[in-house]
Formats: structure tokens, C-alpha cells, sequence
């Protein structure tokens, strides 16, 4: 988090606000940078088995949210 004019913010939204990066390429870096594939519909398929593969331990630390 960065501090702007007063305001907590993170270095990937200061980014993206002033240009810089786009969101997709903000979204990449994270995925490299945490080692966690992003979720792209069209060339996945959820599972009924995906909240097994996922404990919530990971879910919580990730910030992961039920899309199904």
C-alpha cells in the first residue's frame, strides 16, 4: 500500500490509474508472482471437485470467493 494525497493505495491500481500497466498485465504478474493460474471460462471447466482441491486455509489466504 502506498500513501497518495492522503489515500492508502495499491502500487497495481496506481498503475493501471495513471497508464502505465493494464489491468490484464496487473493480473498476470500476480498470477506469475503467487504461482496460481487466473480462471479464464472458456478454457476451463469447474468441478464439483474444486472446493475439495481448495482448502479453506488457501481460500482465505488467497481471498479465493465461490463463483459457481
Amino acid at each position: 500500500m502506498i500513501d497518495v494525497a492522503g489515500e492508502m493505495r495499491r502500487l497495481g491500481e496506481i498503475l493501471i490509474d495513471e497508464g502505465i500497466i493494464t489491468e490484464r498485465h496487473k493480473v498476470e504478474v500476480l498470477e506469475f508472482q503467487y504461482g496460481i493460474p487466473r480462471y479464464n471460462s472458456i478454457h476451463m471447466k469447474l468441478t464439483k471437485m474444486l472446493p475439495i482441491l481448495i482448502s479453506t486455509k488457501m481460500a482465505r489466504r488467497y481471498i479465493l470467493i465461490p463463483i459457481i
